[in-house]
């Protein structure tokens, strides 16, 4: 795995078709923008990750792309 989730948070959990899904918060750390994780549907707009390389934040927005 080419980053570390630091922190989770649960920020609410939901029921889809009969089975609980926890909507995310997390803050991770990545080498650099190439090792961008693909977003898993839980996570939360507004989790970010650290690029280690250049010390950038990046940010989940609504739309599951990292800005």
């Amino acid at each position: 795995m080419p980053y570390t989730i630091m922190s989770e948070k649960i920020l609410q959990e939901k029921t889809l078709g009969g089975e609980v899904s926890a909507v995310r918060l997390l803050e991770l750390n990545c080498d650099s923008a190439a090792d961008l994780p693909e977003p898993d549907p839980s996570w939360a707009a507004g989790s970010a990750c650290i690029l280690l390389d250049t010390q950038d934040v990046r940010f989940l927005n609504s739309q599951g792309v990292w800005v």
